[in-house]
């Protein structure tokens, strides 16, 4: 609708949508915050096909209420209430379509986001993990891609440690937000990155049971591999001694037979390490 009509949508957003996204109704704020991720995505594809700047489409006043929603969205009594994991989904999409349509933001905005889509990685609900699985895929493409390599580097620090920290739900969620995060912050210090995953995927006394992370640790790697390429074919690849490293991590993942109460909890590793080793 916003591509037909630009300017009656600009008029519903900022009179009737935006202003309910911190709704004290749970389900007013939750629609209201997946619809202005749309429209404010489809607005700044407008402003792109007219060949101006988003402020001069939308005005000064409008990208201030923009900005403002961004910051009021994550306050902490709409992350902890009732409905929390349904209204973390919804800011995830939120992000992820400002972040795709390239909407400008200060820094500090850029921040609070990252820090509330990490804290997201970590949840026990699958679907909270892969909205921000997405969500930091599209905001890191779009704002750190020129960013030096210092504040590279530093963003990566965040999910490397994650990868084989003690908490099961952190590795499950940062081993593929890694495998999905773009070329340019990968290469940043990619064996780091592999070695990291290889490690989240080996079997310990202690992550016996943490079938769910070795598998997407698996899973990881070959989007890695499939993101940074193989070298020499791919100049910064992944050279051969460390993919000799990445198949021997895989041909681990085939005897993976481990059993717990639900069963034979090690058949997802051996799919994924199968998966993988196709794909790489």
């Amino acid at each position: 609708m916003t591509f037909l009509d630009p300017e009656s949508m600009k008029l519903i957003l900022f009179t009737q949508i935006l202003p309910r996204c911190t709704n004290p109704e749970l389900y007013v704020r939750h629609g209201s915050i997946l619809a202005s991720g749309k429209v404010i995505s489809a607005l700044c594809q407008v402003a792109k096909d007219h060949q101006r700047r988003l402020p001069d489409e939308l005005g000064d006043a409008a990208m201030e209420s923009i900005t403002q929603t961004c910051i009021d969205i994550l306050e902490e009594r709409f992350w902890r209430s009732f409905g929390g994991d349904p209204m973390r989904i919804a800011v995830c999409h939120f992000i992820q379509d400002l972040s795709s349509g390239g909407f400008p933001l200060l820094d500090a905005v850029v921040d609070r986001w990252l820090k509330a889509l990490r804290e997201c990685l970590t949840s026990a609900d699958s679907n909270v993990q892969q909205s921000a699985i997405s969500a930091v895929t599209a905001l890191i493409g779009e704002y750190f891609r020129h960013q030096p390599v210092e504040k590279l580097t530093a963003l990566l620090n965040h999910f490397l440690p994650e990868v084989t920290s003690n908490n099961q739900q952190a590795r499950v969620g940062n081993a593929l937000a890694l495998g999905s995060i773009p070329r340019f912050l990968l290469t940043v210090s990619l064996p780091k990155v592999i070695q990291q995953l290889c490690t989240c995927a080996l079997i310990t006394d202690k992550t016996l049971q943490w079938a769910e992370s070795r598998k997407n640790a698996l899973t990881a790697l070959s989007l890695v591999c499939t993101t940074v390429g193989i070298a020499p074919s791919s100049p910064g690849g992944v050279d051969q001694v460390t993919l000799a490293g990445i198949f021997r991590t895989f041909i681990d993942g085939f005897e993976d037979y481990t059993v717990d109460s639900r069963g034979d909890i090690g058949a997802i590793v051996r799919e994924s390490a199968m998966y993988s080793i196709q794909v790489v």
